[in-house]
C-alpha cells in the first residue's frame, strides 16, 4: 500500500513580478494633472490681472466723483478732519450754511467733549479751488468753551456761547442766568471772521441776550425796557447810581430811534442818551441805549482828539479825550459784561491838561476775554462849584480783549 506524503510546510505563492514599464502611464497622468493645474492657475492669474483694472475702472465708476466744493463740503470725512478721539470726544452736527462765510457755502461742526467739564469745540470749513480740484479750508477754530453753545443770526453772524467761569462767587447769586455767560458775536469780514460788538450797552451788552430779552418780552413778561424814557431812567441808576431819577426830555424819537436828556440838579449834568430797537422794530420792540454823553464830551485813541477810541482794546487801555473840567474829579470807570465795576478799574484818576483835554490808563486781570462792557468816563465839580459848573460824562461800549 502506498502512503502519500503530506507537507505541513506551506506552500510559498510566488510573487508575481509586473514589468519595468508597466507603471509609467500612472506616473504620466499625475504629471500631466499637477502641469494642468498649473496651467489653470496661471490661466486664471493672467485672467485676474487683466480684469482687475477693469473692475477698477468700474468701480470707480460707481463712486460719485468729487468734483465741486459743494460735493466735498457734503461728502467731507469731519471726524477725521479735527482729529476726532473716540474717547471722550462726540460729534455733535454737522451743519451747511450759506451766506456766513461770504457768498460762499461753508460747514459749522461741533464736536462735544466729555473728558472731564463738558465744553465744546467750534469750527467752520470753506473750500477753495485748486487746480481745478476742491480743497477743505478751516475758516474758524473755538475750542473749550464751558457749557458752550453756538447759533446762528438773521445776520449772517455766529455767536458762541461760553459759561464765565471767572466771576467772582460772590456775584454769582445776584446774576440772571444769562449773565453768567459770556457771548462773542463774529462776522465775516475780509475774507476772516472777527468779532463784531453788540451796538448797545444797556440794558445787556450781546446780542444773544437781547433777542432772549426781546423773545421774554414777546411771550408776555414785563419788563422796563420797552419803553426808551424808562430805559434811560433805569440806566441812570443802575450804572451810574442817579438818585433820585434825574428830569427826562425826549429830544428827537423816529420809528427805531430814540434821544433822551437826563438832568441831574446836584452836581448839573445834562446826558445825552441815544437808544435804538435793535432787535425787533415795532411797538412791542425793547430799546437799548447805543450812546450817553454830555454835549461836547470826547474820547480818542490817545495823543490825538479825531480818531475816536477802537472798541477793541487790551488790558492797560490807553485813552484821551477832550471837554473834562479843569478843577474838577475826573476819573473812568470800567464795567465787565455783567455791568458790575471791575474792582482794579473803578474810579481811576485821569490827568487833566490846561486845554481841558485828558488822558488815562485802565488795567484789569482775570477777566474772560473777549467779553464786551462799558467805559465811563466822567469829570464832576468840587462841591463848592456845583452852582458854577456842570458835570460831564461819557459812556460807552467796549471789548475787553
Amino acid at each position: 500500500m502506498t502512503a502519500l506524503l503530506t507537507s505541513k510546510q506551506p506552500v510559498k505563492e510566488m510573487a508575481v513580478l509586473e514589468p519595468a514599464g508597466a507603471r509609467t502611464p500612472k506616473r504620466r497622468r499625475r504629471r500631466h494633472t499637477v502641469k494642468k493645474r498649473l496651467l489653470i492657475t496661471l490661466v486664471g492669474g493672467l485672467a485676474l490681472l487683466c480684469i482687475l483694472p477693469i473692475l477698477l475702472v468700474y468701480v470707480l465708476a460707481l463712486k460719485p466723483q468729487i468734483t465741486t466744493c459743494g460735493d466735498l463740503l457734503r461728502a467731507a470725512d469731519y471726524p477725521q478732519v479735527v482729529h476726532l478721539q473716540a474717547a471722550g470726544q462726540e460729534m455733535e452736527a454737522v451743519q451747511l450754511v450759506d451766506n456766513l462765510a461770504g457768498a460762499s457755502q461753508a460747514a459749522l461742526v461741533q464736536v462735544a467733549n466729555h473728558m472731564g467739564p463738558r465744553t465744546l469745540d467750534v469750527y467752520i470749513f470753506g473750500c477753495t479751488m485748486r487746480r481745478q480740484r476742491p480743497q477743505l479750508t478751516r475758516l474758524f477754530t473755538q475750542q473749550g468753551l464751558v457749557q458752550g453753545t453756538v447759533e446762528l443770526t438773521s445776520e449772517h453772524t455766529l455767536i458762541t456761547k461760553a459759561l464765565d467761569t471767572r466771576l467772582s462767587a460772590g456775584l454769582i447769586p445776584f446774576l440772571q442766568p444769562l449773565q453768567q455767560n459770556v457771548y462773542h458775536e463774529y462776522a465775516w469780514q475780509q475774507n476772516s471772521f472777527v468779532q463784531v460788538p453788540f451796538p448797545g450797552f444797556y440794558p445787556v451788552t450781546s446780542r444773544a441776550e437781547a433777542n432772549a430779552l426781546q423773545q421774554s418780552a414777546d411771550d408776555g413778561q414785563n419788563m422796563p425796557w420797552n419803553d426808551p424814557v424808562t430805559t434811560a431812567l433805569q440806566m441812570s441808576k443802575d450804572l451810574l447810581q442817579w438818585f433820585p431819577d434825574p428830569q427826562a426830555q425826549v429830544l428827537s424819537r423816529t420809528e427805531d430811534t430814540a434821544v433822551i436828556s437826563l438832568t441831574r440838579q446836584s452836581p448839573h449834568v445834562v446826558l445825552v442818551v441815544t437808544l435804538k430797537q435793535l432787535v425787533q422794530h415795532d411797538s412791542a420792540g425793547l430799546w437799548f441805549v447805543t450812546d450817553a454823553r454830555t454835549r461836547g464830551m470826547l474820547l480818542t485813541n490817545p495823543g490825538t482828539l479825531d480818531q475816536p477810541l477802537a472798541i477793541s482794546q487790551s488790558s492797560p487801555i490807553h485813552f484821551s479825550g477832550a471837554s473834562a473840567l479843569l478843577d474838577g474829579q475826573t476819573t473812568a470807570t470800567l464795567f465787565d459784561h455783567t455791568l458790575a465795576p471791575i474792582s482794579q478799574a473803578t474810579d481811576i484818576p485821569l490827568q487833566v491838561h490846561r486845554d481841558s483835554s485828558y488822558a488815562g490808563t485802565l488795567s484789569y486781570a482775570n477777566l474772560a476775554s473777549g467779553q464786551q462792557g462799558v467805559l465811563l468816563i466822567k469829570s464832576m465839580p468840587k462841591a463848592e462849584n456845583f452852582a458854577s459848573e456842570s458835570g460831564q460824562m461819557l459812556l460807552t461800549g467796549v471789548i475787553l480783549t
